[in-house]
C-alpha cells in the first residue's frame, strides 16, 4: 500500500552521514584507548576487539550485540580475566586455548547472549601471551563505556525479532567449536604456523557467516577481502606512522573507509587492524598472509558445516546499517 511504503521500505541514508555515525563514537572510543596505551607506554592496555564491539554496538546496531548493557560490561571482562588467568597458570598453549574457547562459550550461554566479542576477549591474552592485569581492566574501561551508550540510546523502538532472539542456538555453539578445532587442529599438525593464524577476532568472524539469512559465497569473499585489507592497513601504520596512537586511529579510519567502499561493514576487522598495536608484529608479510589464511581456512569449514548448524542466529553485521549499505552494490 502507498501509505505504507516509506515505513516497509525506509530512506536510504546518504553515504557521507552513516559514516559520520560510525567515525564519531568507534574512533573517540578507540582513540582513548590507545593514546592511554601511549601514555603508560603498556601495549596490553589495547584489546583490539574493542573497536569492533563498539563499531558493532553503536555504529552498526547488531542486535544480537546491544540487547543487554549489562552483558556488555560484564561478559568481556571476565572472559578477558580468564584469559590473563590462563596464561599465569601456565602450561600448554593449545590447553589453555580450549580453556579460553570453553569459557567463553559457557559464558555466552549461561548469560543467553550474542555478544561473540567475547571470545576474542577470552582467547587473545592466550594466544598472544598477554599476562598483564591491565588487560582486564582495559577491557572493562572500554566494555562499560560502550555500555553506556548503548543503555542510553535504547530507548529507540526495537525490531520483534531482536527481542525474541535468547542468546545462541546450540547448532551455533558447535559450530564455534567445530571451527576452532579445525584451526587449532590445523595448527598441531603442520606446527610452526604463525600466531596470528588464530588471531581470536577471525573466530568471530566466522560464526558470523553462520548466519542464515543473507548468506552469500560473495558476501563471504567480501569479507574476507576486507579482513585481509585490514591486517596490511594496521602492520603499514603500525611501521610508518608515528606516533603510534596516530597510527592505531588511522588503520581505523581507514579500514571503515574500505567497508564504506566495498559496502561490506564487518566488525571484526577493526580488531584485525588494531592487532599490530597491541604486539610486535616482526615480520608484517607473515602476519597478512596468516590473516588470510586462517580467514580462508575458517570460512570453507563454515561452508562445509553449513547445512549441520544453520540456524536462527545472527551473530555479525546483519543490521538494518549492513543491509541498506549491501543493497547499493546490488
Amino acid at each position: 500500500m502507498p501509505g505504507q511504503r516509506g515505513r516497509l521500505n525506509p530512506p536510504k541514508p546518504r553515504l557521507w552521514v552513516q559514516m559520520g555515525s560510525w567515525w564519531s563514537a568507534t574512533l573517540v572510543i578507540v582513540g582513548l584507548m590507545l593514546v592511554l596505551g601511549e601514555v603508560l607506554r603498556r601495549g596490553e592496555v589495547i584489546f583490539p576487539e574493542g573497536a569492533a564491539l563498539a563499531f558493532g554496538v553503536i555504529g552498526l546496531r547488531t542486535p544480537g550485540w546491544r540487547r543487554s548493557p549489562l552483558a556488555i560490561a560484564l561478559l568481556p571482562l571476565a572472559g578477558a580475566s580468564f584469559g590473563v588467568m590462563m596464561v599465569h597458570l601456565g602450561g600448554p598453549r593449545w590447553a589453555a586455548e580450549v580453556a579460553a574457547m570453553s569459557a567463553a562459550l559457557v559464558l555466552l550461554i549461561a548469560a543467553r547472549s550474542e555478544l561473540t566479542p567475547v571470545i576474542s576477549a577470552a582467547l587473545f591474552p592466550v594466544i598472544f601471551g598477554v599476562s598483564s592485569w591491565l588487560f582486564p581492566v582495559s577491557v572493562a574501561v572500554l566494555g562499560g563505556t560502550v555500555a553506556l551508550i548503548a543503555r542510553a540510546t535504547q530507548g529507540r523502538r526495537m525490531a520483534s525479532a531482536e527481542i525474541r532472539r535468547k542468546g545462541l542456538p546450540t547448532r551455533a555453539v558447535l559450530g564455534a567449536w567445530t571451527l576452532f578445532a579445525v584451526l587449532l587442529s590445523a595448527g598441531g599438525l603442520i606446527g610452526g604456523l604463525p600466531t596470528a593464524l588464530m588471531a581470536p577476532p577471525l573466530f568471530v568472524a566466522a560464526i558470523g557467516q553462520l548466519v542464515p539469512e543473507g548468506y552469500s559465497r560473495a558476501r563471504v569473499a567480501r569479507q574476507w577481502a576486507v579482513l585481509v585489507a585490514a591486517a596490511a592497513v594496521g602492520v603499514a601504520a603500525s611501521r610508518l606512522v608515528h606516533p603510534p596512537w596516530v597510527g592505531g586511529l588511522l588503520a581505523v579510519a581507514i579500514t571503515i573507509a574500505v567497508f564504506a567502499v566495498t559496502a561490506t561493514p564487518h566488525s571484526p576487522a577493526l580488531a584485525v587492524c588494531l592487532i599490530p598495536q597491541a604486539v610486535v608484529v616482526a615480520r608484517p608479510a607473515q602476519f597478512v598472509g596468516a590473516i588470510a589464511a586462517g580467514a580462508a581456512i575458517l570460512s570453507l569449514a563454515v561452508y562445509g558445516m553449513r547445512p549441520l548448524v544453520a540456524g536462527p542466529f545472527r551473530g555479525g553485521d546483519l543490521s538494518w546499517a549492513a543491509t541498506v549499505l549491501r543493497r547499493r552494490t546490488e
